[in-house]
């Protein structure tokens, strides 16, 4: 399994505005960088930590922490997804209070499915996936499912994290501060095409790699969806419109290769 390279990686950041400088190492999930690892599922992947061997108390509290609600997801990744001395960070969103994750939450389609810790959900592009992982990072592996439970859906809730960004790229960058004329634009510039030899907007992560010598780079922009991610909820958090010039195709000059290009 193969986890994206991000500005919020560890599963991809304090605040600073258009200095380069200053996306720092909180940036990591928000970028989706960590280890790959089998999920539950997955062949030899098996379970999280039972809630009983987690020490929470009793059933009915176990599955208030399955709610499909914001409130309950933000809750989780705020808590369960953070840096950590064992982990790296494992961070999904810019800041610990629930206003961006909230935002980002509202765009998550919620199906009527029923999650615990013992039944997985669907690998979809839903709010259900998400809270599963939320819950997995809760009992014991952050940098695994972290990343799955943020934003982009790390490659597993959903197969394409080009669609969950270009939904709410849209939907907040809107009017005169908009990155891209449709969704349809914005797929196009985010997927790769290689028989035109365009590589889209890289979201990967290589399992051989540690966060650590991931991390740096992408935190000072580079032509990737993890940073265009950053910069998404960077103006979520100040209203700067010129986070969202960085989310767009050309990234105006900070979400661009290391030649300077697009």
């Amino acid at each position: 399994m193969r986890r994206p390279l991000t500005l919020l990686g560890g599963a991809l950041l304090v605040s600073g505005l258009l200095g380069i400088g200053g996306l720092v190492s909180s940036c990591n999930d928000v970028l989706g960088i960590g280890e790959a690892a089998l999920e539950p599922g997955e062949a030899g992947g098996g379970e999280p930590s039972s809630e009983a061997s987690a020490g929470d108390a009793g059933a009915g509290n176990a599955a208030s922490f399955y709610a499909l609600n914001c409130n309950n997801y933000c809750s989780l990744v705020s808590t369960y997804c953070m840096p950590t001395p064992q982990d790296g960070d494992n961070t999904e969103y810019l800041t610990s209070d629930a206003g961006i994750c909230t935002q980002m939450c509202n765009e998550f389609e919620v199906t009527g499915e029923v999650t615990t810790a013992a039944q997985e959900p669907e690998l979809l592009d839903t709010l259900n996936c998400r809270v599963w992982h939320a819950n997995a990072a809760r009992l014991g592996d952050p940098h695994t499912h972290c990343p799955h439970a943020g934003p982009l859906g790390g490659d597993l809730c959903g197969s394409d994290p080009c669609v969950p960004f270009c939904r709410m790229d849209l939907d907040f960058c809107t009017g005169s501060n908009a990155a891209y004329a449709s969704n349809d634009d914005c797929l196009s510039a985010c997927r790769p095409n290689p028989d035109a030899g365009y590589g889209g907007f890289p979201y990967e992560i290589s399992a051989d790699t540690e966060v650590s010598d991931l991390a740096e780079p992408y935190q000072s922009g580079s032509n990737t969806l993890n940073c265009r991610l950053y910069h998404l909820q960077n103006y979520l958090r100040t209203g700067d419109p010129v986070h969202c010039s960085h989310t767009s195709q050309s990234g105006n000059g900070v979400c661009v290769s290391s030649d300077g290009g697009g």
